[in-house]
């Protein structure tokens, strides 16, 4: 589901993007007017929150945080992305999660991260509160597969944690673009809705 999401969400900003005057090979790949669909491998952590306070409660639910970052490694029609040239961080908390039909649909709303040190720009070091993606692209690829192999301990801290898998992209990629929620009165209710239909195991993924 996370990870539907999460692409559903990167098309969605890339879409919207691609007419930037900057132009990076995540534009490339695009093709005007026709099906765009992006495929990725991710890695990503889900932090537990309490929603009155940041000690763990045990539950997943309002106030949780994921984040992570995605490799863009296909795209439909051609011409395909190219495994490690573009990769994306994200960051994004669950503000409502419920069985609107009790053993059948679960529902859970994500909006931009506001626990402090978890939000996009304290990740990036760049980027408004809106944020929930940030995306980074390079030519030639990124120096180190991170899907297949660890970064090492680039941030000094005596561990491999995804603050070196953000610090790798961050240094050696190319930040083409920022994309959340808006902040305008009438962008007030976007939100991402993640929808798991049991036991078939189907998954729809709608932007409002």
């Amino acid at each position: 589901m996370k990870r539907v999401l999460f692409l559903a969400a990167l098309s969605a900003m890339l879409l919207v993007n691609a007419s930037r005057a900057q132009a990076g090979y995540y534009t490339s790949i695009l093709v005007s007017g026709v099906n765009n669909t992006l495929e990725d491998q991710s890695r990503e952590a889900f932090i537990d929150r309490n929603p009155l306070g940041d000690a763990p409660d045990g539950v997943f639910g309002v106030g949780d945080v994921l984040v992570g970052f995605v490799r863009i490694d296909n795209k439909s029609p051609p011409p395909g992305a190219t495994p490690n040239h573009m990769y994306a961080i994200f960051s994004q908390q669950i503000t409502s999660f419920g069985i609107f039909i009790p053993g059948v649909i679960a529902v859970v709303n994500f909006s931009p991260t506001t626990a402090a040190g978890l939000t996009l720009s304290a990740l990036t070091g760049v980027g408004p509160a809106s944020g929930i993606v940030a995306l980074y692209d390079s030519v030639p690829v990124f120096p180190t597969d991170l899907i297949a192999t660890s970064p090492g301990d680039l941030t000094g801290n005596g561990t491999t944690n995804l603050f070196d898998y953000f610090k790798s992209i961050k240094d050696n990629g190319t930040l083409q673009l920022i994309a959340g929620f808006g902040g305008a009165a009438s962008q007030a209710d976007d939100y991402f809705k993640a929808t798991v239909t049991d036991p078939a195991g189907s998954v729809t993924v709608a932007l409002k």
